[in-house]
């Protein structure tokens, strides 16, 4: 807007906020196994095959380790994905939900481990948001939108975009450090 012309001190930046009432902790729901979880618009710009093809590497250091994808998108990207999983030899690592209920995306909130995000592009963030206030930590590429929403270190961590090394061994240390992955619960 700056770069349009718009005076600075006529611009108010509101964040998104979202119902702490209905996303909220719970302890009781998170799974047995370590799982890492995709919830969001299912399109190309998001790199869940990046997520797919890291779990090759989490599932050498974590075999119990899962993947679960949910969210809106097309019947054609879901069957890629689930051939990428197949040919990947991930089809009992990698779960794909489709669409699902506010309710279900909450419970799949609550139940995950480490909710991640490798988006080539994003405005804000908010399954990040939404992700948090289930006590899930995030992990996603650092851009624009992602550092707007996780505070790396606090509340999430940001690795390089495209790293998918970095992004195995982010979601390595979160699955594998219970002490970082509960503070950054709280946080």
């Amino acid at each position: 807007l700056i770069d349009m012309g718009m005076p600075e001190e006529n611009i108010t930046i509101i964040n998104p906020g979202l119902d702490c009432e209905l996303y909220r902790p719970s302890i009781s729901l998170k799974t047995r196994c370590p799982s890492v979880i995709y919830l969001g618009m299912v399109k190309k710009k998001k790199n869940i095959d990046h997520l797919i093809r890291a779990m090759v590497e989490v599932k050498k250091v974590l075999p119990e380790a899962r993947l679960l994808i949910a969210g809106r998108g097309s019947k054609r990207l879901y069957r890629k994905l689930k051939a990428l999983a197949h040919r990947l030899n991930l089809d009992s690592v990698v779960d794909l939900y489709g669409e699902v209920t506010v309710e279900q995306k909450i419970r799949l909130f609550q139940s995950a481990w480490v909710s991640a995000h490798p988006s080539a592009k994003e405005g804000w963030g908010i399954p990040v948001i939404e992700a948090n206030a289930c006590g899930t930590p995030a992990i996603a590429y650092d851009i624009p939108g992602h550092r707007d929403s996780i505070r790396s270190g606090e509340t999430g961590l940001l690795v390089p975009y495209g790293d998918i090394g970095a992004l195995v061994r982010g979601m390595v240390k979160l699955l594998t450090d219970i002490e970082l992955r509960e503070r950054l619960s709280q946080n």
